[in-house]
């Protein structure tokens, strides 16, 4: 995981383009689709240490990993509380995240 800190804009698309990511997420193979219920829906989703843009990014995603979206922030947010199939937890804004359940 190479991503600790990422520069943002304002921008509502900001995370549909990020920058590449070393090393390769491997699907777990314990975990069963049942036990997620969104996933990423663009290339190079942040996942941000708390709900905001200006939030520094904890992880960068690939398209369709699995998530476990746990909460959103509030019912007038775009804000997603998600832990992800590799473990890490955070925040992903609704723009970047379909939920499968």
């Amino acid at each position: 995981k190479s991503v600790k800190t990422i520069p943002t804009t304002e921008n509502k698309n900001e995370n549909k383009v990020g920058e590449t990511v070393s090393g390769k997420h491997d699907k777990a193979t314990s975990a069963s689709d049942e036990d997620f219920n969104g996933r990423v829906i663009v290339t190079n989703a942040r996942v941000r240490s708390s709900p905001s843009a200006d939030s520094s990014a904890v992880e960068t995603l690939p398209m369709n990993d699995r998530l476990n979206i746990i909460r959103r922030e509030n019912p007038n947010s775009p804000w997603y509380e998600i832990e992800c199939e590799h473990g890490t937890s955070g925040w992903m804004h609704g723009n970047t995240i379909e939920f499968t359940k």
